[in-house]
């Protein structure tokens, strides 16, 4: 249904002379989907989404590689990095592992999940985000990608560095120093033309650029490039949250041109 919202006056040949409705289309407020770690991610379903119930997330793939190389599993993410960590992705969470040259990942279609890829401003994907120990030139990170399968940024870490990385356009040392207490990521749109502000453990990245031509996200991946073999350098990450903006719908569009030609053309003539 379209209705008025506000009718603010409209000054036509030095008077006024109406008030314009502008149009919208029917309220609606941001699609926002959150997921929640129920089963391991090789496991269907393996999320349970807030107010509606268990759903399949994530695509895994361990690259060919024997589970005792690379894997998934629910668990307890304040088990890595010593046992000592903060449980910074939850109890449970989703975990994989990987070593001697396995990498291994999890990927969430967003496109699927929003109902269209993410590229408005004020869209955004979080997503909580706990490592444990790397292995020196090991790492592990989260990657977004466009419509075209191109990775438009990542935040990472890698072993023997001492600070997290954030990459698209160019390579940011992010100041965040090593932690396995864990911390939510978090991705924000400010244009429709791919600027955004990335969020990590309480740092904001601003007048960031996506690297690519597309200007969208159509999917986020957690990956592990053989972390370590030990409990400690297992990654955990949990709580999806995937906000769209609602889009204007081209009868919304169409209506607000046609009040505004017909406002145009009723006074036409006046002087």
């Amino acid at each position: 249904m379209i209705r008025p919202l506000r009718s603010p006056v409209v000054v036509i040949c030095g008077a006024i002379v109406c008030c314009l409705p502008i149009l919208a289309g029917e309220s609606r407020a941001d699609l926002v989907r959150t997921f929640t770690a129920l089963d391991g991610v090789s496991q269907a379903p393996d999320a349970n989404e807030v107010g509606a119930g268990p759903v399949n997330v994530w695509t895994f793939d361990a690259g060919g590689t024997s589970p005792v190389n690379g894997g998934s599993f629910l668990g307890n993410s304040a088990a890595n990095a010593g046992g000592a960590s903060g449980a910074g992705a939850g109890n449970p969470a989703w975990g994989i592992y990987a070593n001697s040259g396995a990498f291994v990942t999890a990927t969430a279609d967003i496109a699927a999940l929003a109902g269209r890829n993410l590229s408005l401003a004020g869209d955004s994907v979080s997503l909580d985000f706990d490592n444990g120990w790397i292995d020196a030139s090991r790492f592990v990170g989260v990657q977004f990608f466009d419509s075209f399968g191109v990775v438009v940024s990542q935040f990472s870490f890698t072993g023997g560095n001492a600070n997290y990385s954030l990459d698209d356009v160019v390579t940011t040392d992010t100041g965040i120093g090593f932690t396995g207490d864990g911390f939510e990521i978090k991705l924000t749109l400010t244009s429709s033309t791919g600027d955004y502000t990335f969020e990590a453990n309480g740092l904001s990245f601003d007048s960031r650029t996506l690297n690519s031509f597309i200007k969208d996200i159509a999917s986020i991946q957690v990956f592990n490039a053989s972390a370590g073999n030990s409990s400690n350098q297992d990654l955990f990450f949990n709580t999806l949250s995937i906000s769209a903006v609602p889009e204007v719908s081209p009868t919304t569009a169409l209506s607000l041109l046609a009040y505004i030609g017909f406002a145009i053309r009723s006074h036409r003539g006046c002087s």
